[in-house]
């Protein structure tokens, strides 16, 4: 080791001796990295969860729809037997009872 310590500016990995290793990290450097990995798992769980919720939302609202396209359903089936009462008794072209 005749060389001069030299700090890291962020990382550096050197071979000393040949079969030791040693790995400078800057503190600064380490947390930047630690700041970036929370961010994209933070980001990554916020989008997770917005999707849930959407999945949630989507499913209760095709509850409602169901439940609102059996009641069209059954007013549709009162307005067809109002219609085919007023076509039998009021239309004027009907064919009527003689006495």
């Amino acid at each position: 080791m005749s060389e001069k310590y030299k700090g890291a500016k962020s990382y550096r990995g050197e071979l000393v001796d040949g079969d030791t290793f040693r790995l400078n990290v800057n503190l600064r450097f380490l947390f930047n990295c630690f700041i970036l990995f929370s961010t994209i798992i933070g980001s990554a769980y916020h989008i997770k969860s917005e999707i849930d919720s959407a999945i949630r939302r989507l499913s209760e609202l095709e509850e409602r729809v169901d439940s609102l396209q059996e009641i069209h359903d059954e007013e549709m089936k009162e307005i067809v037997e109002e219609l085919k009462w007023y076509q039998k008794n009021i239309n004027p072209f009907a064919k009527r009872k003689k006495k």
